[in-house]
């Protein structure tokens, strides 16, 4: 009776959606940004990355290091795998999308990188909708005239089940099984401060 209650307790455990909370923002002019991940208000997690030539810098609270950005890592095949199986599992509640572009000496060049951003980010988060149909998305893209700046944040809350996490990941596992990726040494780096 005790063991069938503990895997009652385990199958709910797993079917239960857990709240997550993401934030990114990226700066494309210095090709760096932030992640910060959270579960409950009791776990969280951030890190922050650079991209420098075909490389990428992660950075945690820790230690720093660097992966080689190529179609042949095979983190980086991992990630994206398992970023698309993940995607169509998560049940998307609310997104704040928001934009500051500008450039200091034309106020044409600004209004047409503003326009056209604006026109693109409506498509895309358009099509997200039609897919997630639960989601609240907030749009909010600014134009700055005074200052050089192309930034991007994103902040979302998602739901998603312990058990189609670990089935992403073995899907993803079982996708990539049989191919043949080449294994680049990941390199640390001591903290430079830089975290914050």
């Amino acid at each position: 009776m005790i063991w069938q209650f503990i895997l009652l307790i385990i199958f709910f455990l797993l079917i239960i959606p857990i709240p997550l909370k993401f934030k990114i923002s990226f700066n494309i002019l210095k090709l760096s940004g932030k992640v910060f991940f959270r579960v409950f208000k009791i776990f969280q997690f951030k890190i922050r990355v650079r991209f420098r030539g075909a490389y990428v810098y992660i950075t945690t609270k820790k230690k720093t290091k660097r992966e080689k950005l190529t179609s042949k890592n095979y983190s980086v095949v991992f990630i994206m795998e398992f970023l698309k199986q993940i995607y169509f599992r998560l049940v998307l509640t609310q997104l704040h999308f928001s934009s500051e572009v500008g450039y200091y000496n034309s106020a044409f060049t600004s209004a047409l990188a503003g326009g056209g951003i604006d026109i693109i980010s409506k498509c895309v988060f358009s099509r997200i909708l039609n897919n997630k149909k639960s989601a609240h998305i907030f749009i909010n893209n600014e134009i700055k005239y005074n200052q050089d700046c192309l930034n991007f944040n994103i902040d979302c809350q998602v739901k998603i089940s312990l058990f189609d996490i670990i089935y992403s990941i073995i899907n993803t596992l079982w996708s990539l099984k049989g191919e043949k990726y080449e294994k680049y040494s990941t390199t640390r780096i001591e903290q430079s401060g830089e975290y914050d």
